[in-house]
């Protein structure tokens, strides 16, 4: 079962769904966590051509929950707990350019691509126990 680009983004748009149900309120977009969140995106995206191609959507959800994701269609999700752990702005761009990174190379087809060859094969295939977790920085 082979999957396609367009299939993948209705993927993501059905998480980031989930997503919002799980965390409905938000911050606006004029607030000021916001802002910054989409002027980094601007200035990143800025005269680079693999990152103009792809509509960037910030989303700023209010939760204590740490977590950022990115999404197939654009959308940077981030939790105001994530952005109370950063220290600084730049920590703050460096974890939204990693994302929008991996979303400009497609890592998110090449990722769905294996998990379709990993679920023909299931039975063959171990969880993974070295995963290393990320350590948590001080507040800024």
């Amino acid at each position: 079962m082979e999957q396609s680009e367009s299939s993948i983004v209705a993927e993501g748009q059905k998480a980031l769904n989930e997503l919002l149900e799980k965390y409905p309120s938000r911050l606006e977009p004029d607030h000021e966590m916001s802002l910054t969140m989409e002027n980094i995106v601007r200035s990143l995206s800025y005269d680079r051509v693999e990152l103009t191609s792809i509509h960037w959507t910030p989303i700023v959800l209010i939760s204590e929950k740490p977590f950022f994701y990115a999404y197939p269609g654009g959308e940077l999700v981030v939790s105001t707990g994530m952005v109370t752990l950063l220290k600084t702005e730049t920590e703050f761009a460096c974890l939204i350019a990693h994302s929008m990174g991996h979303m400009a190379s497609k890592h998110h087809l090449e990722s769905a691509l294996s998990l379709v060859a990993k679920n023909k094969y299931a039975k063959s295939i171990e969880p993974r126990s070295n995963v290393r977790r990320m350590r948590s920085p001080s507040k800024f």
